[in-house]
């Protein structure tokens, strides 16, 4: 579950510098790390090899992968745009908002 262009409008990340496509795809990306981050912790070292060797054939599959195969995967999202979601909200100001984004 991915950010969309309405999240950050929500989030109040406006930038003269970054385009809206640009927010958007660092934010995912922040998220896709905070994941992984997430789930790493949990995976055996079987999933752990399983999950690299579908990422490496097939890219594109590895949410499939995920989704079929570990059960916390919803809630690792969940968590995990909480968590950035109460990053960037917790930041005083538009610009610092950005700032944090991009750092």
């Amino acid at each position: 579950m991915q950010f969309t262009e309405l999240d950050i409008t929500i989030l109040g990340l406006k930038s003269n510098e970054y385009s809206a496509g640009d927010i958007l795809d660092k934010i995912n990306e922040k998220l896709e790390i905070a994941v992984g981050e997430i789930l790493y912790s949990q995976l055996t070292k079987q999933q752990l090899t399983d999950f690299l060797a579908v990422l490496e054939s097939s890219p594109q599959n590895a949410n499939i992968w995920l989704r079929e195969n570990i059960p916390s995967y919803p809630s690792a999202i969940a968590a995990a745009r909480k968590s950035i979601e109460h990053d960037i909200n917790q930041q005083p100001n538009n610009k610092s908002k950005i700032d944090w984004l991009f750092v």
